[in-house]
């Protein structure tokens, strides 16, 4: 699959064919033709390009349309969302012969947009009234007075749907990934509603169930998500045919169920939208303001919980909220929409009055109702209004009710428009100069400052945010914890790594370290920090099961280090050598096997330089920043351009950055690494970072009070490994040692000196392979009974020799 890089050079040749275009219509573009636009009624032609060739304009309803605005008024084309590509830029552009520059999507490109894809066709399934049993679901149509040829609602047969899937190429595996596996859902016996996104692609499905009793089980049946990969449902962003409503003139009426929406569109009445089967959130508010949706009439069920939902609607969601002009429509004899429009016709329904918000929630006060209770839920409402004259008259109305003074009234009004906004004005007031003095002082620090402004600024935005403190949004965020955890497959829950390499720590770390987690690797020189940071950086990027973006940022070595020994790793065995990789010729020209090292050496770079074209892998140095403020920056940066990806953030040499150098060493240490470990919270993200030891004596195991500076990443951090290879400094006398085709090898040991991940605290084994920076798991049994013998033959050989009465040596002691 391919897509679309040089679109806006595409779009602009193609707005130049607007007259070939419509003259193939048959519009004569010498004169005025009749407005295109369906809503405009235009006896006397008043549209024209001659001012313009590029657009034509209409003098009447002053509609301007390109060549793309009127494929969609002539051909039905779409006008946005990633079909505008697909159907009309890419079918406009091979009609005129414009070149198309495509590029291979990546495998979660692929992936997503074979998740859509498949969503497209189980709706069209579901859609073709030859395909199902309409046994049951007709008689519900019939009922209900619907025409069935223009009605969007469907049913199939489970186990033909699922068929029908595979044949499509949608394996069963692939199905149930993305929750189209779904018997309950998807069967003869429920009217299946396909849910759309605000551009009209199927993103979801709920059920309604024919045979419910009332009391056995639900009455509706909706999906929570399309799986924790690519999950394009978000079902608390979406409102039901939202994407049709959007065609229509505001306001935008709000039913509380699916069937509501389809009485009213068979009615003919199409700006209308619904809830469905999902609590209603601050994201559709977001939604709507996006959509520039600021018209609303909420239209809930006319029974008593469907009145206590309105105004439980006004008061968390739509209170305070000056940009949005919200109605109510109040049904009666504990009516719904449906059934309002079917039994007394639309005409009735739109005759309803439409209270304001401030008017429907006023007259849902008893007159003995406490003043202040009344006031605290009313004055939020008065905010909405946005004419300073209708506020003044709401307030005498406010104040008549509950016998407050009108100026009391008034006051708390302004008070409520103005003081957040000070307050906030303040905070930020306040960090601006906080944050100016400490770079007058350390102007060094300047880049690292800013980073934590920009910080403190989005956390003081968050704080006075209208809802961040609202019962909803903890609610909301327990409710897309349940959806996530339901959603795992049960299969292992943080990165995959390989089976061969890291997977001997990745099988210990079985929970959730996908985010929020800030990890801490200590290790001497020598012992393999660097090397042990690219193969994580590897294995994590080289899996599409963990969705992931790594950037791998070195403030030590230069890329031109790093490079070669990321190459062996992405090459996976020890056959290629670090060497072999910075100088291929030498081997070429010397060593008999040089064409063959010269293939791995390509391998290598080609499964690297994949992993970096896909933004899998980011490789940073410190030419490019040398402190955790430029780590943070790339943080966001990747996370902006890859919403749906995990990211990785790792700084290897952590010690060595120049964060906070104005402060004295311990400090500077601790504040950094509170930033580190609050930037994982905040951003949600994956950290890891390793730093040096103190000095420690030969053969010392190290442990959590060796990490150098401080203690703060002791209590930081939420995983710490402690790394040691005794081969380096004891030499001959080593245990932790393999063998390889002979030659003595270094083998790891990975001490956990905290773990808030798992309840793993031993330790794990890796032979290390220096040549290549290549790891390989090894049973922890197996390197112990390696170190238990080959320190029983030394005893045995000192015995030999006379010399048994010499103690063990450190490193003996250490290891054991």
């Amino acid at each position: 699959m391919h897509k679309l890089i040089n679109l806006d050079e595409v779009i602009a040749k193609l707005k130049t064919f607007l007259p070939q275009y419509l003259a193939e219509h048959d519009i004569d573009t010498s004169k005025n033709f009749k407005c295109l636009n369906p809503k405009h009624d235009d006896p006397t032609p008043s549209m024209s390009c001659k001012q313009n060739p590029e657009n034509a304009f209409c003098f009447g309803c002053l509609t301007t349309l390109d060549i793309f605005l009127a494929a969609h008024y002539l051909e039905d084309k779409p006008i946005s969302g990633p079909e505008f590509i697909e159907q009309n830029v890419k079918y406009l552009a091979e009609k005129y012969g414009i070149d198309l520059k495509l590029e291979e999507m990546t495998e979660e490109e692929l992936y997503r947009y074979r998740t859509y894809r498949a969503y497209k066709d189980a709706a069209d399934l579901i859609a073709n009234r030859s395909f199902g049993d309409y046994t049951t679901l007709d008689k519900e149509i019939a009922k209900r007075g619907w025409n069935p040829d223009t009605l969007k609602v469907g049913t199939v047969i489970y186990k033909d749907f699922r068929n029908a899937l595979k044949n499509m190429g949608y394996e069963p595996r692939f199905q149930d990934e993305i929750d189209l596996g779904r018997p309950d859902i998807f069967n003869e016996n429920n009217m299946i509603f396909t849910i759309c996104d605000e551009f009209g692609r199927p993103v979801g499905f709920a059920a309604r169930i024919l045979h419910y009793d009332g009391e056995h089980g639900p009455k509706y049946l909706n999906q929570k998500t399309t799986g924790v990969r690519c999950n394009i449902y978000q079902k608390s962003k979406r409102l039901y045919e939202i994407h049709t409503a959007l065609r229509y003139t505001p306001p935008i009426y709000i039913f509380e169920g699916y069937t509501d929406v389809l009485t009213a569109q068979h009615a003919g009445f199409f700006n209308c939208c619904a809830i469905g089967g999902t609590g209603f959130t601050q994201h559709h508010i977001e939604l709507l303001k996006q959509l520039n949706q600021t018209s609303v009439v909420l239209c809930l069920d006319g029974d008593n919980p469907g009145q206590m939902r309105t105004a439980e609607l006004l008061d968390k969601f739509f209170s305070c909220q000056r940009d949005m002009q919200v109605e109510i429509v109040n049904l009666p004899d504990n009516l719904d929409p449906d059934d309002i429009i079917r039994e007394r016709g639309l005409e009735t329904f739109l005759g309803l009055k439409r209270w304001s918000a401030f008017e429907w929630r006023l007259n849902r006060y008893p007159d003995d109702a406490d003043p202040e209770t009344v006031c605290k839920v009313m004055i939020p409402l008065i905010v909405n209004e946005p004419s300073r004259v209708r506020q003044d008259k709401l307030c005498s109305i406010l104040s008549r009710f509950t016998g407050i003074d009108k100026e009391v009234i008034t006051a708390e009004l302004g008070r409520l428009q103005s003081e957040k906004e000070r307050k906030k004005y303040n905070e930020k007031e306040r960090v601006l100069e906080q944050i100016w003095s400490e770079i007058h002082r350390s102007p060094q620090d300047t880049k690292t400052l800013l980073y934590e402004c920009a910080s403190r600024i989005e956390a003081i935005e968050t704080k006075y945010d209208e809802n961040s403190f609202s019962i909803d949004s903890t609610v909301s965020f327990v409710e897309s914890q349940i959806a996530l955890e339901d959603a795992m497959t049960g299969e292992f829950a943080g990165f995959t790594l390989s089976e061969v390499g890291l997977g001997g720590l990745g099988e210990r770390l079985n929970g959730n370290w996908r985010e929020d987690v800030f990890f801490c690797f200590g290790g001497s020189a020598n012992a393999g920090k660097s090397s042990l940071m690219g193969q994580f950086a590897y294995e994590i990027a080289s899996r599409p099961e963990n969705n992931a973006t790594v950037i791998y940022h070195t403030i030590d070595d230069s890329k031109e280090q790093i490079l070669p020994r990321l190459v062996c790793q992405c090459y996976g065995s020890p056959d290629l050598t670090i060497n072999q990789v910075r100088n291929p010729n030498y081997y070429k020209k010397y060593d008999p096997a040089g064409d063959a090292i010269a293939q791995r050496r390509l391998i290598g770079y080609q499964e690297l330089v994949k992993l970096m074209k896909d933004g899998r892998i980011v490789l940073k140095d410190m030419s490019e920043g040398s402190s955790f403020a430029f780590g943070e920056g790339l943080i966001r940066y990747y996370q902006n351009l890859y919403p749906e990806r995990k990211i990785v953030y790792i700084l290897d040499n952590l010690h060595k950055s120049p964060d906070y150098s104005s402060m004295e060493p311990r400090m500077r240490f601790k504040t950094l690494s509170n930033h580190m470990k609050e930037t994982a919270g905040r951003l949600h993200c994956c950290i890891m970072a390793t730093v040096e030891y103190t000095k420690l004596e030969p053969g010392i195991i190290p442990h959590n009070n060796n990490i150098a500076e401080t203690r703060a990443v002791i209590y930081d951090a939420s995983f710490i490994g402690h790394l040691f290879n005794d081969l380096h400094e004891n030499g001959p006398s080593a245990v932790c040692i393999h063998n390889h085709q002979g030659e003595v090898l270094p083998r790891l040991r990975l001490g956990i000196g905290k773990n808030k991940i798992t309840e793993f605290k031993g330790r794990i084994f890796l032979d290390f392979f220096p040549a290549s920076g290549l790891f390989r798991k090894v049973a922890t049994e197996i390197a112990e009974h390696d170190m238990k013998a080959l320190m029983a033959d030394r005893r045995d050989a000192k015995k030999q020799s006379g010399k048994d009465d010499k103690p063990a040596s450190e490193g003996d002691k250490g290891v054991e």
